[in-house]
């Protein structure tokens, strides 16, 4: 994952978790 959570920003490049 990208973003500081698992959820949203497993493929995304700049989420930052839950979107």
């Amino acid at each position: 994952a990208d973003g500081s959570d698992p959820v949203g920003g497993e493929s995304l490049p700049d989420t930052g978790g839950a979107r």
